[in-house]
């Protein structure tokens, strides 16, 4: 993340993992997510904050590509 006063903006990517249940079947597979999230100080410690996340998961089980965009907001308390 950059610093930026009370915003701290940041990116973020990594390793993902996606388990599916379908008829008694259980399917993994591997891929990967990227995305971009900003945090607000509003002081006393609380913290306000969101992120997108793009998950990224090519042939799974050995078929189509699956896409899925995820978002999250959160409040914190920094004590």
């Amino acid at each position: 993340g950059y610093d930026a006063g009370q915003f701290m903006p940041y990116v973020t990517a990594g390793y993902a993992q996606a388990t599916v249940s379908a008829g008694g079947v259980d399917i993994d597979d591997s891929g990967y997510f990227y995305g971009a999230g900003i945090d607000y100080n509003l002081g006393n410690g609380i913290t306000i904050g969101g992120e997108v996340l793009q998950h990224q998961f090519d042939d799974f089980n050995g078929g189509d590509d699956v896409q899925v965009l995820t978002g999250g907001i959160r409040v914190s308390y920094n004590f």
